[in-house]
Parts: C-alpha cells; structure tokens; sequence
C-alpha cells in the first residue's frame, strides 16, 4: 500500500504549480470514498486542472495527493498532513470539523443518504416490514451503512444484517431473494430502479461532498477559495473541472448539515 500511495505522491509532486516557488506549498487530498474509480495515481490526475486553479487564487503551490483507502485519509487528518481536503465521506468531514479545527470551504450541490432496495416482487411496503428481515449492507462503519444502521435504530426495527465488501453484490444478492433487502447508496439504488427494482425507504438527506481546510490555512484564504469555488458553477472554464469531480457545483458552506450527520450516526 504504502508503495502505491508513494508513486502516486511521486506522480502527482509534478502537477504542484511552480510559478508560486516563493510560497509555501500546500498538500490537497482527494478521497472519493467506496464509489472511487482507479487508482490513487488516476484519480489525482483528474484533479490538476482544479488544484491550479487554487495555486492560482492563494498563489500557493498545490500537490494533489489522492487515496483510496479511508484508514490514510483518517491519517492525515490526524495527523495534519492535509491543508485542504476534497472528501466524498461526509462523517470524515463532520469528524474533522469537530474533532481537528477544519472548516468547511464549500460543499457540492445536492444531498446524500441511504436507500433500503427490495426486489420488484416483495410484499415489504413499509421499513416495519423489515424486521426480524435478512439485510445486506457495505461493511461496517461505512457512510452508508452507518447511515442504514441508524435509521433501523430510530425506527426501532431489528434486523439480521449481512455485510458485503460491494454494493453492487448487493443489489445483486436482493434482486435474487439471497437477502430480503438492502442498503446502498443513491447511485446504486436509482441503477437498481432502473431494472425493475423497488426502492423501500430512504433515510435522512444529508450534505454531500465537502472541501475542508486545516487550521493551518488563514480566514482570507478560506475565503478566497470559497469564492473559487463558487463562482466555478457559472465559468465555462469551470465545466470540464466539475466533470471530472463529477459534481454538478458548489454551495456556500454550511457546517450544520455535517454536525447533524455526526450527531445522529454516533
């Protein structure tokens, strides 16, 4: 692991913005969270455009370092290796907030949360009908399961969960009566809708990706990358950037959203 993260680091050291050499660089890490395509490498590749456009309004130099794997990100925000982050895990964003003096730059447009799928044949119309229920969810302390997990427990409905590494396992396993439902993400329940799927319930909407910065970044340069960041949603610059990050914008921050999350998956 620690191999593959150094080549991407290596790689992505020639993507930091070398018109700004007299200032102190800074690192932004990416992490897509469990829905990330490619590698480390890969994926940082696609954030070059967007990491020179924050070199050029903090004129600062930017390496981007990205990670697939949660236990690095939790490193470095632990231990404040990271001066901006771009995170989809938005417990991770709510837990560095809390915890580690990070604050919120902007958050993408939209909300996320979990969806409980059955198959286009179950009788289950209600999230009451899933108890004493066989439930497969992502592993255990996953955004999305921690989701699905408190949502059962506010509804008081006990169920007999079964882990899966892959969501796609278990729109899978619901579809041919392996499970009597499942828990998965948006993306993967409106896919599983599409072939005649069911979507059950869905839990409460929470903010989506979130881009935060140490307290190592000043007030004015928060500030100014807010303001990057917002007016990206209306540039024709800024339309190849947000594909890429696959967002469709950015919403001024807001850290309630984040605090509630913390709060209700405790």
């Amino acid at each position: 692991m620690q191999s593959h993260l150094f080549a991407g680091s290596l790689l992505l050291s020639l993507f930091s913005t070398a018109t700004c050499s007299g200032a102190e660089n800074l690192t932004l890490v990416v992490n897509e969270g469990a829905e990330a395509q490619g590698s480390a490498t890969e994926i940082a590749v696609r954030y070059q455009e967007f990491s020179k456009r924050i070199s050029g309004a903090l004129k600062r130099p930017v390496t981007v370092v990205a990670t697939t794997r949660l236990p690095v990100l939790q490193e470095r925000l632990t231990d404040g290796r990271a001066d901006l982050v771009w995170l989809r895990p938005a417990n991770f964003a709510a837990e560095a907030m809390a915890s580690r003096g990070y604050t919120l730059v902007a958050s993408a447009q939209g909300q996320f949360y979990s969806a409980f799928i059955v198959s286009k044949d179950s009788k289950f119309q209600t999230l009451k009908d899933l108890e004493g229920k066989r439930v497969a969810y992502p592993p255990k302390g996953s955004f999305i399961s921690s989701m699905g997990v408190a949502e059962l427990r506010d509804k008081h409905v006990n169920v007999e969960l079964r882990e899966e590494r892959l969501q796609e396992v278990i729109a899978f396993s619901v579809e041919n009566g392996f499970v009597d439902a499942g828990i998965v993400n948006p993306r993967v329940a409106v896919k599983f809708k599409e072939f005649g799927g069911r979507i059950l319930h869905e839990t409460r909407k929470f903010p989506f990706w979130a881009m935060i910065a140490s307290p190592k970044m000043s007030a004015s340069e928060v500030e100014s990358l807010t303001k990057l960041m917002l007016s990206m949603n209306d540039a024709p610059w800024a339309k190849e950037i947000l594909t890429s990050m696959e967002v469709r914008g950015f919403v001024a921050p807001d850290p309630k959203g984040y605090q509630e999350l913390r709060d209700w998956i405790k």
